[in-house]
């Protein structure tokens, strides 16, 4: 195997070519620059240098930067089976969609990591190494193919060509399908991970004593953040409504409670702008209701957020009415009014499809994914209702969108009382709680959440370290991390439940806390053995109801 390194630091060459020699990888080559690398490839005089394997390319060079020599390499059809990993300082959202757009296959964050380098490296290869053999397979395929058919007559020829060009078209289609629910759940995972630290922290800050000018900025940090884990659940609900796995949850909640906190949440956004803000609930409208509160919420907010992004002037009005009632069920009515910039007749019918706005400079002026409201709709027809817009350019908009919820047939019975934070601790404080997560930001997010909850928390780094800490000392629960490096979350809760082995409890409550948050990791979590699931970042108010559950006096 032979492994061409672009950069143009020689330290960082040197460092690279280092690990690799150590992990066992062949002959290394070396260039400085994306044009020397064009070089090593024979890009330059037009033949291919078969003996390359990988290529591990900086992102930013003088000349040529590595998305830029990555797309060129790309376009040979000689060189485009060739891995390519990004080593890059940049690690926002912007600079690895251009890496990827130009068709780098990973990328690895500076400074780097021997474990990580080599995993990746190993990786990469391994994919190389199964796309040149399928390349081999459908080559000698083809030939055996065409050997038969030749000897068909014509109908039966074209048939079985047919049939053959189906049957890769279908390969194709779910190895792509494949490699992007791999893709996504990465990015999923590495996105999440950082955002439970960052989200975390600025609350923590919050809870501090800040001037006006600080609290701003926490206020800035915290809505960003929230921004961008809105963008991750839209790539990951899209996701899951493409594959038709996007399901609902029901349980009881307060409409009115639902309303105050949205409230609560972007009124300040539209006081910033000089926006009025009016919520209006019709008096026959029921409370009490059972159905998918954070999808209702989901859906309320993605729309309240459009109008006052779009809005300069003016302000935004909500309202809630009743369309229909039953005995056991009604159907409810939501309405968003804005006296924004409005939407041309002609962009209102694609509104609410994937990836579209009404007006491309829109995207370039107010950023977004063109996915929020094509989630929202087919969210309302899961819901049982359905979601339509009337706008005027100059004037405004009012999107509106029904729901069937059921009624609860026990209003009082739902209600929940606030507790004094006193006899919170006082409860808290009798447990002791284990907390297995690598990450050490995470870490330390988790200990201090815990320790607001009122709560005694240890942390084990790993999960050889959990699994030897629950042999030595008494835990009441374990809030269990899955990836983890040495032995990971759902190999340790294996353990943990194995009679065999020293853990002094194996029935200890054991709950997932983690950043793997798509299709079918809960389910993985659960027959590990986990009792419970939280996904990152982490929800106070989740985390401390999942406690409560668990942890009884």
């Amino acid at each position: 195997m032979t492994i061409l390194i672009i950069d143009d630091s020689v330290d960082q060459r040197t460092i690279l070519k280092h690990h690799l020699k150590k992990g066992g990888f062949g002959e290394v080559l070396l260039a400085e620059s994306a044009e020397k690398g064009f070089e090593a490839l024979g890009l330059d005089k037009g033949y291919v240098d078969g003996n390359i394997d990988l290529i591990l390319m900086d992102y930013l060079m003088p000349g040529i930067n590595g998305h830029e020599a990555c797309a060129k390499i790309k376009e040979s059809k000689a060189h485009e089976d060739i891995p390519v990993i990004m080593v890059t300082g940049l690690a926002d959202l912007e600079n690895l969609q251009q890496a990827f757009g130009a068709g780098a296959m990973d990328y690895i964050v500076k400074p780097v990591k021997k474990i990580d380098l080599l995993a990746r490296v190993r990786s990469a290869l391994r994919l190389k190494k199964e796309i040149d053999r399928r390349k081999e397979l459908t080559a000698l395929l083809e030939q055996k193919v065409q050997e038969r058919t030749a000897k068909l007559a014509e109908t039966n020829e074209k048939l079985k060509i047919s049939m053959e060009k189906a049957q890769r078209l279908a390969r194709e289609a779910e190895a792509a399908n494949d490699a992007k629910s791999r893709f996504l759940a990465n990015m999923s995972h590495e996105i999440r991970t950082p955002m439970n630290g960052l989200i975390g922290v600025a609350d923590f800050l919050r809870d501090t004593v800040l001037n006006s000018e600080q609290g701003k900025y926490v206020d800035t940090i915290r809505t960003s953040a929230d921004f961008l884990l809105s963008i991750v659940n839209d790539v990951l609900d899209y996701s899951k409504l493409e594959a038709g796995e996007l399901g609902l949850e029901t349980s009881k909640f307060d409409l009115g409670e639902l309303l105050d906190r949205i409230s609560d949440i972007e009124y300040a956004a539209a006081k910033n702008k000089g926006l009025t803000w009016k919520c209006v609930v019709d008096d026959d409208v029921p409370l009490k209701l059972v159905g998918d509160y954070s999808r209702l919420k989901q859906i309320y907010m993605n729309i309240v957020r459009n109008a006052i992004k779009f809005t300069d002037k003016g302000g935004v009005s909500l309202k809630v009415e009743k369309v229909s009632d039953a005995v056991d069920h009604t159907i409810l009515k939501f309405s968003i009014t804005d006296t924004g910039i409005g939407i041309r007749r002609n962009d209102l019918q694609g509104l609410f499809k994937y990836f579209t706005m009404g007006d491309d400079s829109l995207n370039r002026r107010f950023g977004g994914t063109g996915m929020g409201l094509a989630i929202s709709s087919q969210l309302t027809k899961l819901m049982g209702g359905e979601i339509g817009v009337e706008s005027e350019p100059d004037i405004g908009s009012t999107f509106w969108f029904t729901v069937k919820l059921n009624k609860q047939k026990n209003e009082g019975s739902d209600v929940k009382q606030k507790k004094n934070v006193d006899e919170t601790d006082n409860k808290a404080n009798r447990f002791k709680i284990l907390v297995a997560e690598d990450n050490p930001v995470n870490r330390m997010v988790a200990l201090k959440l815990l320790e607001k909850l009122g709560y005694e928390a240890e942390a084990a780094f790993d999960g050889l370290k959990t699994v030897e800490a629950l042999e030595k000392n008494k835990y009441d629960l374990v809030l269990m991390d899955v990836q983890m490096p040495h032995m990971d979350g759902l190999e340790a809760t294996k353990t943990i439940r194995d009679i065999s082995s020293n853990v002094l409890n194996h029935a200890i409550p054991v709950v997932a806390l983690t950043a793997h948050a798509m299709k079918g990791d809960m389910e993985k979590c659960l027959e590990a053995g986990m009792d419970d699931y939280i996904s990152k970042p982490v929800n106070p108010q989740k985390l401390s109801e999942t406690l409560e559950k668990y942890l009884k006096p």
